[in-house]
C-alpha cells in the first residue's frame, strides 16, 4: 500500500492472504427477525394487541347503577359519563359503552328522581290544601 500525501490507508481494504496465514471461517452475517412486534416468528398475521379499557368508563357505569340505592349517585354518573366518553375518544381506548351506559342510566335516574321530587311536593301541598281549617 502507498500512502500519498495527506490521506490515510484503507483500513477496511483486504490483502490477500499469503499461504503462511490461515484464513478465517466466513459467517453468514446477522439477519434481524422478519417478525413484526406482537407476533411469534414463524406463525404468519400478528396478534391483535388489546386496547386498554378506560377506567372513568366503568366507574361511570358502576355508580350510575348504584345510583338505584342512593340517588346521589344517578347525576355523578353521567357526569363521570360524559368526561370518559370525551377520553375515550381521544385516546383511543375501549369503555365507550360502559361510557354510554353510564351517561343514560344517570339521566334517566336523575330525571325520575327529580319528578319524584315534584311529585312528593305536589301531593304534599295537594294534601294541605285539603285539610279543613276550623
Amino acid at each position: 500500500m502507498s500512502d500519498s500525501p495527506g490521506q490515510w490507508p484503507d483500513p477496511y481494504q483486504q490483502s490477500a492472504p499469503s499461504s503462511s496465514q490461515p484464513v478465517p471461517p466466513t459467517y453468514p452475517a446477522y439477519q434481524t427477525p422478519s417478525a413484526p412486534y406482537g407476533s411469534a416468528p414463524g406463525y404468519g398475521t400478528p396478534y391483535p394487541v388489546a386496547r386498554p379499557t378506560n377506567g372513568l368508563a366503568l366507574a361511570s357505569m358502576i355508580v350510575s347503577l348504584a345510583g338505584i340505592i342512593s340517588c346521589i349517585g344517578f347525576p355523578v354518573g353521567a357526569i363521570l359519563g360524559h368526561v370518559a366518553l370525551k377520553q375515550v375518544r381521544e385516546n383511543n381506548q375501549e369503555g365507550e359503552t360502559y361510557a354510554k351506559v353510564g351517561i343514560i342510566v344517570g339521566w334517566i335516574g336523575t330525571g325520575l328522581g327529580v319528578l319524584g321530587c315534584i311529585g312528593y311536593f305536589v301531593f304534599l301541598f295537594a294534601f294541605a290544601a285539603a285539610i279543613p281549617t276550623t
